[in-house]
């Protein structure tokens, strides 16, 4: 009787629990597997949609809910998955939309159109309210989706072969685990049709593939990557000297964090077919290129590097959860788990290696949380605690080279720009040291803590004293949307 009564009053919705295998459906296959998982006789992993909360166990009420979804049907939006569309433009160019979609109701992802000759290219910029750049473009796109049609629309941007900026806007519906759907790809003010599809294809190179050249190795220098005018990884002199692209990417590279001894850089980065990304080292003249724990990659960012260079920290499956594995790919292993629709970002390692700091938007106390916060945990993902809690995002942490505070960005009034903020490891002496009229973002130290650099809108990146006193900006980096870098 208790049985028939819950049936009558579901107690969860959203989630298709039940769905072992992420069909969409809910049969009594699937409901006899909850029911040995919950008896003890087969493991969880026969069915994880059976174990929404990943409890590591199935209970009546989660029973309940399958067979619920098994007498009707699963409920809608049940659309986070991967999705590819391939477009073409004209008679020489074409591309392919990736596009990820979060439970979250978020979506990103990259449209990545193939280059042709500059002759080739002349020939259409008649017919077209753009010009291709020659060697093509990767553009990143982001946006919302609805949850229960489907409905989205990602944006981006890129500067075209004349020099313009060019808006991208992407929109249809997602056609969910099955099926396709029509989708509009909007370039300026030209539309084209494309139909979007479940999983992710390869895209088109896009330009050449230099042979990198060393730059000077005297005094600090930055490892960035350009966004999308330059979605590739460079180093450069803080004088704008010594510029030098040490890698090519097949889409946009993420993230660069130096070696502790400025030998080495770990980087996210695409694979060979731009359909996953992981965590890869290269020495600091590009040279040694490899990926760590490919095999297990899927959406990897965010490396962050342990003080004796043995580990590396990291976000895995786009912000899901924190893994740490050896340097050289070896023991991956979690440190935390998503306990709802959190998202997990930017990591820092404190200097003596025994507690890690990171951005997420984890719910405090069991309550919903929509702006980034930053957290602290020891190294090995136990003690997790919040340092700040407030109405605004705090974002990007770096943990000072002496270990006494950590920076971050973070706006503190709805009228005032995102500027650069300090913070004790204990939450407590939040100071602002920048004070940039357009806002300031993504610190990081240099190597011996005298130096702070962080990221402008218009002087792109910028160093200053560690007090953020005698900003100066870095030449060479304006205008490019600099947000991923690091100062040795």
């Amino acid at each position: 009787m208790v049985l028939a009564a819950m049936l009558h009053n579901p107690t969860a919705a959203g989630a298709c629990v039940g769905d072992c295998d992420g069909s969409g459906s809910v049969d009594v296959t699937k409901i006899i597997k909850m029911v040995n998982i919950a008896l003890g006789v087969a493991p969880v992993t026969d069915c994880d949609g059976g174990d929404p909360d990943n409890s590591g166990t199935i209970d009546v009420t989660e029973i309940v809910q399958a067979v619920n979804n098994a007498l009707g049907s699963c409920p809608a939006g049940s659309f986070a998955g991967s999705y590819a569309a391939p477009v073409t433009f004209d008679a020489t160019h074409s591309g392919v939309v990736n596009l990820t979609a979060e439970a979250t109701g978020q979506v990103s992802g990259s449209l990545v159109i193939g280059g042709s000759s500059a002759a080739a290219n002349s020939r259409f910029v008649a017919a077209l309210s753009f010009t291709f750049p020659v060697g093509g473009v990767s553009v990143a796109v982001s946006g919302t989706y609805d949850p229960v049609t489907g409905g989205f629309e990602v944006t981006g941007s890129f500067v075209d072969g004349s020099g313009h900026t060019v808006d991208v806007d992407i929109s249809g519906n997602l056609p969910g685990p099955s099926g396709t759907a029509p989708v509009n790809v909007y370039i300026g003010t030209d539309v084209f049709p494309a139909t979007l599809s479940a999983g992710m294809l390869a895209t088109p190179t896009v330009g050449p593939n230099p042979t990198p050249t060393p730059g000077p190795s005297i005094g600090a220098r930055l490892v960035y990557v350009g966004g999308l005018t330059e979605p590739h990884t460079f180093v450069i002199n803080l004088d704008g000297s010594g510029k030098t692209q040490i890698h090519t990417s097949t889409g946009i590279d993420h993230n660069p964090a130096w070696s502790p001894d400025g030998t080495k850089i770990a980087f996210a980065t695409p694979d060979a077919n731009n359909d996953h990304i992981g965590i890869a080292i290269m020495n600091a003249d590009g040279s040694g290129f490899h990926r760590l724990a490919e095999d297990t990659a899927f959406l990897d960012d965010n490396p962050a590097w342990s003080p004796n260079a043995s580990q590396i920290v990291f976000t895995a499956g786009g912000g899901d959860a924190i893994d740490v594995m050896n340097a050289d790919g070896s023991n991956r292993h979690r440190l935390v788990t998503k306990i709802g629709g959190e998202i997990y970002g930017h990591l820092t390692w404190s200097p003596n290696g025994d507690k890690i700091a990171f951005e997420t938007t984890r719910p405090h106390g069991g309550g919903n949380e929509t702006n980034f916060e930053l957290w602290i945990m020891q190294a090995d993902g136990s003690g997790l605690a919040s340092l700040t809690e407030n109405g605004f995002p705090d974002q990007h942490p770096a943990w000072k080279p002496d270990g006494s505070v950590i920076a971050f960005a973070a706006q503190r009034n709805i009228a005032s720009a995102k500027n650069i903020y300090l913070i004790n490891p204990s939450g407590t002496g939040e100071t602002q040291i920048t004070h940039e009229l357009f806002g300031a973002s993504a610190p990081t130290w240099s190597h011996d803590g005298q130096k702070i650099a962080y990221a402008t809108l218009l002087s792109g990146i910028t160093v200053a004293n560690a007090n953020g006193s005698s900003p100066a900006a870095v030449p060479g980096t304006q205008g490019k949307g600099i947000t991923d870098f690091d100062i040795k």
